[in-house]
Order: C-alpha cells, then structure tokens, then sequence
C-alpha cells in the first residue's frame, strides 16, 4: 500500500484529466487496492488541511466552516448554490458543479467523487466535532443537485 500512497502522492501536481489516465493505469495493476489507496490518500490530505484551518480559525461552527468551504472556496470554483439556514441545519443547494461536469466528461465520475465529494464529511468531522453532516443526493453520482445538510450535534 506504501508504494501506491507513494506514487498518487506524485500525481498531485497534475491536472484532473492528466490525474485521471494515470489512475486508469495505475487501476489495470493494482485493481481495487487502488481504490482503497485513493480513500486513504484524500483522508489523510484532508484531515491535514482542515485541522491546519481549525487551527487558524476560532469557531468552530456550522457557520463558520460554511464560509469557508462554501463562499470562499467553492463559489470561487464556480460552483453554484444557494444556502438555507433552518433551525440548527445549513443546507446547501448545489446545482452546478464545473468538478462534476469534468468528471462526466472525462467518463471518470468514480474518480471525481473519491477525490473531491469524498472530502466533505471528513472536512467536517476534522474541523468541528460539534457539527454533523449528511448528504443524499450528488451531481458527481448523476442526481439533479447536491444536498449538503450541516447541524449541531
């Protein structure tokens, strides 16, 4: 496993399509150890990521990592959505996702989805653990929209 973590490791740098024939190749050797390779290398990059975030932010709140993850993050990438705040839930609404499109387009929707919906309820749970998360529905899986619903534990 060290020696698949070692070489996706070496495939950050590139660009998703170019990511994507590397993986693709990588799949015809290792088959589905790649694919637990690939979980466990976007776990580790996120946890990282978002324990150095929680450590340069004070909240720690639904709201807070919102803001984050979502007016500064993702509507920069020109993701559209709209966000619903009811009760003790933030919901967003996802519409269009330029990630999801070139995943389909590319025909590498499994790919797009461990590497970038995958991160979601990891972000959560290394960021807060007072925030929960669920999601039903993803545009990466072909669903009309994207439901991430974020709530106090």
């Amino acid at each position: 496993m060290k020696e698949i973590l070692d070489q996706l490791a070496e495939l950050e740098e590139l660009h998703f399509g170019e990511k994507v024939q590397k993986l693709n190749e990588m799949k015809g050797v290792y088959g589905d150890l790649l694919l637990d390779a690939v979980k466990e290398h976007v776990k580790r990059q996120t946890e990282y990521e978002w324990q150095q975030l929680k450590n340069i932010h004070s909240k720690h709140t639904a709201e807070e990592l919102v803001d984050i993850q979502w007016e500064h993050v993702s509507r920069s990438a020109g993701i559209e959505f709209t966000i619903e705040n009811k009760d003790d839930l933030i919901q967003i609404m996802t519409t269009r996702c330029p990630l999801a499109d070139m995943a389909h387009e590319l025909n590498a929707a499994e790919w797009g989805y461990l590497y970038y919906c995958s991160r979601s309820p990891i972000a959560v749970e290394n960021f807060s653990e007072t925030i929960g998360f669920t999601r039903s529905k993803t545009l990466m899986k072909n669903d009309e929209y994207c439901n991430h619903c974020y709530y106090n534990k």
